[in-house]
């Protein structure tokens, strides 16, 4: 992996996003602030959704979006103005993997197809300006991370 990949810690987002291919989120616990950068700038998000029996969120998509739905904090009118962030005639380009393999095979996707790269991009930073890289919505998103928390 270290020919394909490079790890350089620290870095100047818009100059690196616009180098990007994908933004790959760890796991088990995922990144916040860097994956909301990363999504604002138009890079796809390549996120790992928790377990379902789990207390506690992979991640910023798994704490903004995955999460809340499971619990049922996530009202109807917030899932489907997420949902519409990712819907283009093709079909939903939203994937929630539930593991390392779904999560590989969704990146493999992104890097062999430059279009799907691009639409994903797209959808990404479409969803950042409404939630995650937004003030309000990341504020919605965190209350309701929050009260699913305290609902455990």
């Amino acid at each position: 992996m270290a020919e394909r990949a490079q790890f350089i810690g620290w870095a100047d987002v818009p100059t690196e996003a616009a180098l990007a291919d994908l933004y790959l989120d760890g796991w088990p616990v995922g990144s916040g602030a860097t994956a909301a950068q990363a999504m604002a700038y138009g890079v796809p998000y390549v996120f790992r959704a928790s377990a379902p029996e789990a207390d506690s969120p992979a991640g910023l998509m798994d704490g903004l979006f995955v999460m809340p739905r499971r619990a049922g904090v996530l009202r109807a009118e917030e899932e489907a103005a997420c949902r519409a962030c990712f819907e283009t005639p093709q079909g939903s380009l939203l994937r929630e993997p539930e593991n390392a393999e779904a999560q590989i095979a969704w990146a493999l996707d992104l890097i062999r197809d430059p279009d799907l790269r691009r639409r994903s991009g797209a959808a990404w930073a479409r969803f950042a300006q409404q939630s995650a890289a937004n003030p309000e919505g990341l504020a919605e998103g965190l209350r309701r991370a929050a009260a699913q928390l305290l609902q455990g």
